[in-house]
């Protein structure tokens, strides 16, 4: 009787660390997949950021560009002026009547 109640309590306390173990397992492949799942996550944000970077670098080089375009535009439109008040200044009062109905 009294080995087995002896039994009976090693085995309790066997079923008991089974338990433990268990749970311990359960808690490891839990924090594991978590980890995973972080850096799943900061993986795909690096690769985003990556790509937002180079779109803003490209709109800053398409910018830039127009802005020399614009600058281009605006120094041709000024030259333009120039010759057309100097071509009014330098024309007879008729040619210069023809020229301002253009």
């Amino acid at each position: 009787a009294e080995q087995r109640r002896v039994e009976a309590e090693v085995m309790s306390g066997l079923e008991v660390k089974r338990r433990e173990v268990r749970n311990e397992e359960n808690y490891l492949k839990r924090a594991q997949g978590e980890k995973r799942f972080v850096e799943s996550v900061g993986l795909r944000l690096r690769e985003s950021l990556v790509e937002r970077t180079r779109e803003v670098e490209d709109l800053r080089d398409r910018l830039a560009g127009e802005a020399r375009e614009h600058e281009g535009m605006q120094q041709a439109l000024a030259e333009a002026e120039k010759d057309l008040g100097k071509l009014r200044e330098g024309s007879s009062p008729k040619a210069g009547a023809a020229i301002s109905d253009c």
